[in-house]
């Protein structure tokens, strides 16, 4: 799922790749939409600007690849026995390994996904997130809920203040709550078992935040929220924040590693590294990277975080911001970077390849 974890972190449980070591190159011939992801067995599921699924092997062959009918393919998701999940913005598909369906929920004629009195229908509009084999979702009008791994609806729930924005980026669970992110900017606490509302929040004068990228949450019980460039850290339990962090133009998405550092890029191509003093983020550096930094970054367990640039660089950086390797693809590098069990870094470009580096 998008950053590895329910928690959106990035951070991977391996060792990334220590030099430039191109072990793969998938040729997908489209743009990856979407971040790879790696199941169980190795295989890296990608969705493409054709709205296909694509299941690619460790060795770079297309294993296989699936027409969704939706309207825009969002990042797959894995759960613990090695199902694929992935929604279209109109459906959600359990897939085999294979590339056959399990099921899909257009096809589903009961309440609620097909409710008797017409719309509004059940859309999934977000990426999905997975967590003890729970599928959470975002959709339409505030509209957010959980499902299981067998296509039976948890629950379902609507927070009455929102009027309308859909729910874009994927569902964040920690601290045994669910937190959602409108694309008004307008964000929420849930229970994670049946979605009563603890708490909501919002920035006045920054609605319209459209850096679509979940809320990543770390061990301290912080938040962190990108809007518009300004960078702040909400304390989980009461929504609170000691204000914005002056504008570094921050517009990439957002990674936390093991010790509690905080990763963003930007677009005037700069990486940077934050520590959060109980709520006051204060610089450790900045690396200079060429061009602006839209991806989101990996993290391997040793600390080193990768990322892309829109020149078509992936970069690796160790925790002290001293470039350890970087690597030129033949397109832009957008979508989060992923790494695999067996310490694989995975990079989509707008080339139509998936680079995979190994040592």
């Amino acid at each position: 799922m998008f950053g590895g974890n329910a928690q959106h972190t990035g951070q991977a449980s391996s060792l990334g790749p220590q030099t430039a070591n191109l072990a793969m190159t998938s040729n997908v011939t489209v743009k990856a939409r979407t971040s790879p992801v790696i199941g169980i067995d190795k295989t890296i599921y990608v969705g493409g600007s054709d709205n296909k699924l694509y299941a690619i092997n460790p060795n770079g062959s297309i294993k296989w690849s699936l027409a969704l009918t939706g309207g825009r393919i969002r990042t797959p998701a894995i759960s613990s026995t090695g199902g694929i999940y992935v929604a279209d913005g109109y459906s959600l598909y359990s897939i085999h390994p294979n590339g056959s369906i399990e099921w899909d929920t257009k096809t589903f004629t009961q309440e609620p996904w097909f409710p008797q009195t017409g719309p509004p229908y059940i859309t999934f509009t977000s990426d999905i997130t997975i967590y003890n084999d729970i599928i959470y979702f975002g959709e339409t009008v505030g509209r957010f809920g959980a499902i299981t791994l067998g296509g039976s609806m948890k629950w379902h729930a609507k927070d009455d203040r929102y009027q309308g924005p859909t729910i874009y980026v994927a569902p964040t669970i920690g601290f045994d709550r669910l937190f959602i992110k409108d694309v008004e900017g307008m964000f929420g606490s849930y229970s994670l078992g049946i979605g009563n509302l603890w708490f909501y929040w919002w920035y006045p004068g920054y609605t319209g935040d459209m850096t679509l990228y979940p809320l990543p949450i770390g061990a301290d019980g912080y938040l962190y929220v990108n809007l518009f460039g300004f960078l702040s850290p909400v304390d989980y339990q009461n929504g609170l924040t000691t204000g914005h962090l002056p504008s570094y133009d921050h517009s990439g998405g957002i990674g936390i590693s093991s010790d509690g550092t905080v990763y963003v890029g930007s677009t005037t191509g700069y990486f940077y590294a934050f520590k959060n003093n109980s709520g006051v983020l204060a610089i450790k550096w900045a690396f200079p990277a060429d061009g602006a930094i839209m991806s989101s970054p990996a993290i391997g367990s040793d600390g080193t975080v990768y990322f892309g640039t829109d020149n078509g660089k992936v970069y690796a950086v160790d925790k002290n911001g001293s470039k350890k390797w970087e690597y030129s693809t033949g397109g832009a590098v957008m979508t989060a970077l992923a790494i695999g069990p067996d310490g694989t870094l995975y990079a989509g470009s707008s080339d139509g390849k998936i680079y995979g580096f190994h040592d």
